[in-house]
């Protein structure tokens, strides 16, 4: 499948870059799985190759190292170091790319690259470690009589140790590096590594069509509405009818006063993505669609099977929509567009708390009668933690004054309301005074995995959360509503263990 690497994989790397063939001499084409709409393709021309920087939010990130070992040149003047490769125990022995012949200091080739990297890999913060470039791992092989061209993709790795060495090439010494590498378990992911988690800016960077400055919301939207059919458990995929009735609406409702209703636009162009499929089309059809072609053979689209799965953990979903949101959609009536998609309750932390059976009446003045389920808070709990803080905000620090006594508000971190459903519980809790609690709850602010308090809009640096040790707080409520302001971190750290044996 596109965009999934298997450990132990023998792929075609040739200098043909051509993403579009999907298979080369009888291996799959790695640049066809790696392919992206916003990664400038992957280079393996090297022993040290990193993919550019990229701007995140805030600051930049190295999407990825990508580490080739030849073991063929091993001794050779160019290679005169032997990497040493034990994959039945997660291990790598990889040496720097400095050389005899070099005139710059050790260190300021591509090593410098990687040099970086272990300074991310061994921070002493979650936040730090979380911006490291992981690092993918390749041997070059043998196939079909020629040792060039064709590479296995060993895995997943982070750089444990980092050793400044001396070599020897034909009687000469040289400075050199020595990295220790761990290779990550990846068993519990079937051996695959998901390109779409090291390409992470592909829902910012769909290709939509501009006119007169203004951009069409026409995919985001079908994508938002995808998301939907998910969150509520629905099939992947999705009739052409069912998405030209319903998503052809939301269109007449967001799509601009000068843009078209055109739901077949988004449900063809889509797969373009790299997140979408389209099933049940003729095999001849040509690259234009027409609605009467679909209906007449009535296909389904929707998220490709990895995708669909992923957007399935509530963090990723979460995550998903606020990036659509603040990408294409920061100018439109948030809770009108978010109601209409059947997402209101992503709008803030609190989600939606009740939930009405409604009859009309008739009379002078019209009434309606109104059934209601309200959610049923431990008054008691949030009592005892505003007391634990004296009512001290634990954003600002500060103790609202009354006429008499103090004030502050008992803040759910991940809400009780519906979708979070987060529990009544004290690990869920913040004291807050009502400013921040409002940014809180609207997710203008959150707080990064090193107790740092920062604004959503531009990362900056509001203030550092309060804690006091009888008041555990849960990471995991946390880094929810991290995913709900689109701010979670963006790699996770995997334990490392040994990965079953890969066969030569």
């Amino acid at each position: 499948m596109v965009n999934q690497l298997r450990v132990g994989e023998v792929l075609r790397s040739s200098q043909n870059r051509d993403p579009s063939i999907e298979v080369m001499g009888g291996y799959p084409n790695i640049h066809h799985l790696t392919a992206s709409q916003v990664l400038a393709p992957i280079q393996l021309s090297k022993g040290i190759n990193p993919i550019a920087e990229v701007k995140v939010t805030p600051g930049v990130r190295r999407p990825a190292i990508l580490i080739r070992s030849s073991p063929w040149k091993a001794g050779s003047v160019e290679t005169p170091w032997h990497d040493e490769f034990d994959l039945g125990n997660g291990r790598v022995a990889y040496f720097g790319d400095h050389r005899v012949d070099h005139t710059v200091p050790v260190g300021e080739t591509q090593d410098a690259v990687l040099l970086k990297a272990w300074t991310s890999h061994r921070a002493t913060t979650v936040h730090e470690r979380t911006l490291a470039a992981p690092l993918l791992v390749f041997a070059t092989v043998t196939r079909n009589k020629t040792p060039k061209g064709y590479v296995k993709f060993c895995g997943l790795a982070v750089i444990k140790d980092v050793e400044e060495i001396e070599q020897s090439d034909q009687g000469r010494t040289f400075p050199n590096f020595r990295y220790e590498l761990a290779l990550l378990d990846l068993s519990a992911e079937d051996d695959l590594l998901n390109w779409a988690w090291i390409d992470m800016k592909r829902l910012r960077s769909l290709k939509v069509h501009r006119r007169e400055g203004r951009t069409s919301p026409h995919k985001p939207l079908a994508l938002m509405w995808a998301i939907a059919r998910n969150a509520r458990g629905e099939p992947r995929l999705a009739p052409w009818p069912e998405f030209r009735d319903e998503v052809g609406k939301l269109l007449i409702e967001f799509g601009g006063p000068q843009s078209s209703p055109t739901p077949e636009y988004p449900f063809w162009h889509l797969r373009t993505s790299g997140l979408w499929d389209i099933d049940g089309l003729p095999a001849n059809q040509a690259g234009r669609i027409s609605v009467s072609a679909l209906d007449r053979s009535k296909p389904q689209a929707g998220f490709i099977r990895q995708a669909d799965r992923l957007l399935s953990d509530p963090f990723v979903r979460c995550q998903a929509i606020a990036v659509l949101r603040e990408t294409y959609f920061a100018g439109f009536a948030q809770h009108n567009l978010m109601e209409q998609l059947g997402l209101a309750g992503y709008e803030n932390a609190s989600g939606i708390e009740t939930l009405a059976e409604e009859q009309e009446q008739q009379g002078p003045a019209a009434r309606r009668t109104t059934n209601t389920s309200r959610i049923v808070r431990d008054v008691a709990l949030a009592k005892a933690v505003k007391e634990m803080h004296s009512d001290h905000c634990q954003v600002c620090g500060k103790q609202l004054a009354k006429r008499f006594g103090t004030y502050s508000e008992a803040a759910h971190i991940r809400g009780l309301g519906q979708p979070h459903n987060g529990p009544d519980e004290l690990a869920n809790l913040l004291v807050l005074c009502p400013n921040h609690h409002v940014q809180f709850d609207t997710l203008a602010i959150y707080i990064d995995p090193d107790g740092v308090v920062r604004s959503t809009a531009d990362g900056s640096h509001t203030g550092v959360l309060r804690q006091l040790p009888k008041h555990h707080i849960s990471e995991a409520h946390l880094r929810y509503h991290r995913a709900l302001c689109g701010r979670d971190a963006p790699v996770q750290e995997v334990p490392v263990h040994s990965p079953r044996p890969v066969q030569p």
